[in-house]
């Protein structure tokens, strides 16, 4: 049945879907036994619902990580930070990090990484 169903999502447009054992690692859906067997994901400016509204929402998440439209604004001020200065893009789990840096705590263990914006330090 999954197969099916599968098949059959693979002709839609505006979406991508995959098997959970197929997921791109970018997703980091890893190994979570919540995964359900297909995940699909709308293209930027699609949505996937369960029925016709009335209303289109004005904001939605759950899009490909890699669109750049899903990419965040980080702004920084401060004593730690430099001035003037504009960062590469980096992804929303490296701020735990580098606050964690800042504040002079040793940071959990997470999937993000303080090499990856410590060039917004001074």
């Amino acid at each position: 049945f999954i197969d099916s169903v599968y098949l059959q999502l693979k002709k839609v447009q505006h979406i991508t879907c995959w098997k959970s054992g197929e997921l791109p690692e970018r997703l980091h859906y890893g190994n979570n036994p919540r995964t359900l067997d297909i995940i699909v994901v709308a293209d930027s400016s699609w949505s996937l619902v369960s029925e016709k509204k009335k209303k289109v929402g004005k904001g939605t998440h759950g899009y490909d990580n890699d669109n750049k439209d899903m990419h965040a604004i980080f702004y920084a001020y401060g004593p730690a930070f430099k001035s003037n200065y504009t960062a590469s893009t980096f992804t929303n789990v490296d701020i735990y990090p580098l606050i964690a840096n800042i504040l002079g705590l040793q940071p959990a263990k997470t999937d993000g990484d303080i090499e990856n914006v410590k060039g917004v330090l001074k």
